[in-house]
């Protein structure tokens, strides 16, 4: 699948319909993939193929979430939001 830019992701996203989840869902991984570092690399050490359909993306592990700024591209963030965790556990962070 071609990796869209982010403005067709964006687009392509926006304008969901009943039978297009699942074909967004996967051009949202090409991006990620190609965009984030960190889930690419998690992807390389996986040595998985290209996903064909929703249950062969595979899903981060929370805990890089923990450890890791895991974002697509260069950007600083405006916000970061952090989880509720149990107590003394460090709680993830989504910037």
């Amino acid at each position: 699948m071609k990796t869209p830019g982010r403005a067709e992701l964006l687009l392509r996203i926006a304008d969901l319909d009943d039978g297009s989840f699942e074909e967004a869902a996967l051009a949202v991984f090409c991006y990620q993939s190609r965009y984030n570092p960190l889930y690419a690399r998690y992807l390389e050490l996986l040595g998985r193929p290209e996903p064909r359909d929703l249950a062969g993306i595979p899903f981060l592990p929370i805990r890089f979430f923990k450890t890791h700024d895991v974002k697509s591209g260069n950007w600083e963030p405006q916000t970061t939001f952090t989880s509720s965790s149990t107590s003394w556990q460090t709680p993830s962070r989504h910037l």
